[in-house]
């Protein structure tokens, strides 16, 4: 979902990308550091060691409270997948026995599904979720505990009639529009120099805040307009200038849900009060899905290439990932 600190990270981290990609500004600014954040100025970037006596420039990214406007969304709430991950692991069937492989490391490796037909005609379903670092033979010795007789040697699970087949699934992300919005967010930047306001206020309107279109960390895109600038010197008897640039974003709020990959078909049928099931009868696995490990998987890959060499803080400084 995008909210309000998607908004406020993706413009710190658009204009972070940007002034590093930009080493000509850099010579321009003397011997300054030059320091951006998700965030307010805090009391400790006055006194403390690094500070802005010390040279160092913030600039940094706020929304402006009370100015959210809700807007008309398009007509429909469709759902829409955005992203598959597929399993690591692969599985082999041949007559009564199945052979489990992993193909990479992985933090979800996979569902497997297998359907028993015994010797008799009798149907079983036999499915496990995979988690990370569970080897095959864990896998194995999962699957052969849902059934009598089933015996698990290794990576190879057996059965002792009939045959198996199945695979494996992996699991998609859909998502859904729930709400346009808009608002107001400051860039401030904050100085010792009076020189380095004006040559900064420049650099931000003409080379690091986008002309349209902002890439949110999520991978979606807001629409970003420039309302104006000003001085703020009300701060000057301290030494300290400020310039704000107003900014105007707009952005689409989306709802996800994380599903499992269909591997059979099955369901539930209610009549006069009692339930029996058709096809592969419906589990329980939702809980043990690892809905955490595929956000993490799907923030790495939705982040903007520009972005991936940036972290943020709990403060919501942005610094480079490898000083992490």
């Amino acid at each position: 979902m995008t909210g309000i600190s998607d908004v406020t990270r993706g413009l710190a981290l658009c204009c972070a990308s940007g002034f590093a990609a930009k080493a000509s500004l850099l010579a321009q600014l003397r011997d300054a550091s030059v320091i951006f954040r998700a965030g307010v100025l805090m009391p400790s970037d006055l006194f403390s060691t690094p500070s802005l006596r010390d040279d160092v420039i913030y600039i940094t990214f706020a929304p402006v409270a009370g100015t959210q406007e809700n807007l008309a969304p398009p007509l429909g709430r469709e759902w829409v997948t955005t992203l598959i991950v597929k399993p690591s692991i692969e599985v082999r069937v041949e007559g009564r026995q199945a052979s489990f492989m992993s193909e990479s490391d992985s933090k979800v490796p996979g569902i497997v599904m297998l359907a028993w037909k015994t010797g008799d005609g009798r149907s079983h379903a036999l499915r496990h979720v995979a988690h990370e670092n569970e080897s095959m033979t864990q896998v194995a010795q999962a699957l052969a505990m849902q059934g009598d007789g089933l015996e698990a040697s290794g990576n190879v699970l057996h059965v002792p009639s009939g045959a198996l087949s199945g695979g494996i699934g992996g699991y998609g992300r859909s998502t859904c529009l729930l709400r346009r919005q808009c608002q107001r967010f400051t860039m401030s930047i904050w100085t010792t120099r009076s020189k380095n306001r004006e040559l900064l206020g420049i650099i931000a309107r003409h080379h690091l805040l986008p002309r349209d279109w902002l890439d949110l960390p999520d991978g979606r895109k807001a629409q970003i307009l420039i309302e104006g600038e000003e001085d703020q010197d009300a701060m000057q008897t301290q030494s300290l200038y400020r310039r704000d640039l107003r900014l105007r974003v707009f952005w689409d709020d989306y709802d996800e849900l994380w599903s499992p990959q269909m591997l059979a078909g099955g369901g539930w049928v209610l009549s006069e009060g009692s339930r029996s099931s058709f096809g592969h009868e419906p589990d329980g696995l939702h809980d043990d899905i690892p809905f955490e490990a595929l956000r993490e998987i799907a923030m790495r890959q939705d982040m903007p290439v520009a972005y991936q060499g940036w972290c943020l803080d709990a403060a919501g400084t942005v610094f480079p990932s490898y000083a992490s």
